[in-house]
C-alpha cells in the first residue's frame, strides 16, 4: 500500500499544533507557543557570569531565570588555540568574567537545569546550513552522486571565495534538488542572516535573541520532503497563505500539497487527534492483550513499568513474550510522540526462557532503531530491566502542557493542565461557539488568572480570536471559577 502522509495544522492565537500521521496513524505530535521563542537553536547575546575551572565549564546570562553552561568543549577556539600544542587550553585561558559574545542554544532548560550553550553558531536553512566559524564547504554523506558533490563543492566554493571572512557551509541533502540560482539565493539569505546577527551583537542587551530557526510548521514541513504523498490541513487564512508563499521559493518539495480547512469540525478532531493527545498526557498506555505500561518521569530518568493483566498473571510464557513484544513496540512510540529523552529504565514482564529474553531485547532495538534518537539497549539484567537512552529534542510534550498535581506536587499525579493550556483550550471552544452558534461570543467569564494573562502577556493571541471570530471579546473574571472553568456567552 502506498504512503500517504497528512500533516494537520491548528493555529489558536499564539499556539501552533502539528500532527503528522502516516495512513492514518498518528506519528508526531508537536506543539509550540509564541511565548515559548526561547528554544533549541536559537541564538542570542550571553555574558559570562562565572568561570567554574573543576568544570571547565562557563555558566552565562543569556536572560533567563537560569544561567546557561557553556563546556570547553563547545567554545570556539581562535585560530593561536588551534595550534596542536594549545588545542588543549583550559576555559580560564579562553573566556572571561564579563565576556559577550553570541551563543546558541544546543538543549533547553530541563528541570532544575539551564540550556546548554555553543559558541559554534549554525544558521541553517532548508538547502545550506552556515557555521560562521569553520571554513570550507562540506557536501551531505546523503547525496551521493560524485558528479553532484563536484557540482555543489565547486559552485558553494566560488561563493565563499568572495566573501571577506572564512566562513563555514554544509549542502544539506536537499541541495542536491536545486538549480544554481536556487542555492545562491539561499547563501545570500544565510549570510545575510550573519552579517545582521553581527551588526546586533553591538547594540542589543544580553539575552536578545539574534536569530532562530523556523517555525515548527516549516520544519516540520522540511521533514516531509522525502517523496512521500503529503496533505497538510491548515486551519487559518493566514497561516495557510504564508505557507502556500513559502512553498513556491522551496526546492525539492514537489510531494507537499497545501489544503485549507474550512470545516465546521475542528481539524485536531479528524482521526481522533485531540482525543490522542490527551491519552498522551496520563501515565498509564494500554495494551492490546490487556497488559499496560506505566510511565513515569523523575529529576534522573524516565522509568517504565509494563504490567499484565489480572487474566494473564497465569498465562503461559508465549502470552506474557507477546505482551511485552507490544509494550516494545509501544513502548518507543510513545517516547516520541510525547518527545521524551535522557535515560529510560523500563521493567517488562518476567521471562524466564534466555530464548525470549533475546526475542524481547531483539525486538526492542528493532523499534529503536527506527525511532533513530535512542541508543541500543545492550542487555536485560538480572533484575529483568532494560536501559536505553533517547536524544533530548525540546520539552516533552507533558512539561509543555502540564503542572505538577498540587495536591501531592508529584509530576506524576493526575496531570493538570498548565494555565497557557487552559487558555487555549478556552480560546478553541470561543472560536467553536462562534463558529456552530448563530451569534459569535460576547463575553467570556474565567479565572483571574486565565483573564489577567489574555489581557497582558496574551493579549496579541486574544486579538488574532477576535479578528477571527469578526467580535469583541468581553473579559469577566471570576474568582469563583475553577482555573480550568469557564463559561460563555
Amino acid at each position: 500500500m502506498a504512503l500517504v502522509r497528512e500533516i494537520l495544522v491548528n493555529i489558536t492565537g499564539g499556539e501552533q499544533r502539528v500532527a503528522t500521521l502516516l495512513n492514518g496513524e498518528l506519528q508526531a505530535l508537536e506543539i509550540e507557543r509564541r511565548s515559548e521563542a526561547f528554544r533549541k537553536g536559537t541564538i542570542c547575546l550571553a555574558r559570562v557570569v562565572r568561570i567554574v575551572p573543576g568544570m571547565q565549564a562557563a555558566f552565562m546570562d543569556i536572560g533567563r531565570q537560569k544561567n546557561g553552561f557553556l563546556h570547553v568543549t563547545d567554545v570556539r577556539r581562535n585560530e593561536v588555540a588551534l595550534a596542536a600544542d594549545q588545542a588543549q587550553l583550559p576555559i580560564q585561558k579562553l573566556l572571561h568574567d564579563g565576556q559577550t559574545f553570541p551563543v546558541q542554544v544546543l538543549q533547553d532548560e530541563r528541570g532544575d537545569k539551564g540550556a546548554r550553550l555553543s559558541m559554534d553558531l549554525c544558521i541553517a536553512d532548508s538547502l545550506l546550513v552556515l557555521k560562521p566559524q569553520s571554513c570550507g564547504v562540506s557536501i551531505s554523506n546523503k547525496i551521493s552522486d560524485a558528479s553532484e558533490q563536484s557540482r555543489l563543492f565547486n559552485l558553494l566554493s566560488a561563493a565563499l571565495a568572495l566573501e571577506t571572512d572564512s566562513l563555514g557551509l554544509i549542502a544539506r541533502t536537499r541541495a542536491a534538488q536545486a538549480n544554481d540560482t536556487q542555492l545562491k539565493q539561499q547563501l545570500a539569505l544565510v549570510l545575510s542572516q550573519w552579517r545582521q546577527i553581527e551588526l546586533q551583537c553591538s547594540t542589543v542587551q544580553v539575552g536578545t535573541p539574534l536569530w532562530q530557526e523556523p517555525d515548527l510548521l516549516q520544519r516540520s514541513l522540511r521533514r516531509a520532503a522525502d517523496g512521500v504523498s503529503t496533505l497538510v490541513r491548515i486551519d487559518s487564512q493566514t497561516v495557510y497563505m504564508d505557507t502556500q508563499q513559502w512553498l513556491s521559493n522551496q526546492a525539492g518539495m514537489n510531494n507537499v500539497t497545501v489544503d485549507m480547512y474550512a470545516s465546521p469540525t475542528a481539524v485536531f478532531d479528524l482521526y481522533d487527534t485531540e482525543q490522542k493527545l490527551n491519552g498522551l498526557l496520563l501515565r498509564e498506555v494500554p495494551l492490546p492483550s490487556g497488559a499496560s505500561m506505566v510511565i513515569d518521569n523523575t529529576e534522573a530518568l524516565v522509568v517504565v513499568d509494563v504490567n499484565s493483566a489480572a487474566n494473564l498473571g497465569r498465562a503461559n510464557p508465549d502470552v506474557l513474550l507477546q505482551s511485552n513484544l507490544e509494550a516494545a513496540e509501544e513502548l518507543v512510540r510513545q517516547l516520541r510522540l510525547r518527545n521524551i529523552g535522557g535515560i529510560i529504565v523500563v521493567d517488562f514482564i518476567n521471562l524466564d526462557s534466555t530464548d525470549a529474553r533475546q526475542t524481547l531485547l531483539s525486538t526492542l532495538n528493532q523499534h529503536l532503531k527506527s525511532d533513530g534518537s535512542c541508543s541500543t539497549a545492550q542487555r536485560i539484567s538480572p533484575l529483568g530491566l532494560v536501559e536505553f537512552s533517547r536524544r533530548h529534542q525540546g520539552p516533552p510534550l507533558q512539561r509543555q502542557l502540564c503542572q505538577p498535581c498540587t495536591a501531592c506536587g508529584s509530576p506524576n499525579g493526575t496531570p493538570q493542565r498548565n494555565s497557557l493550556t487552559i487558555l487555549f483550550d478556552i480560546m478553541r471552544a470561543v472560536v467553536k461557539v462562534s463558529i456552530d452558534g448563530n451569534n459569535p461570543a460576547t463575553t467570556l467569564h474565567a479565572h483571574p488568572v486565565i483573564i489577567e494573562m489574555l489581557k497582558t502577556s496574551e493579549s496579541k493571541s486574544l486579538e488574532e480570536i477576535e479578528n477571527l471570530i469578526g467580535q469583541s471579546l468581553s473579559l469577566e473574571a471570576d474568582a469563583a471559577l475553577a482555573r480550568d472553568d469557564y463559561r460563555i456567552k
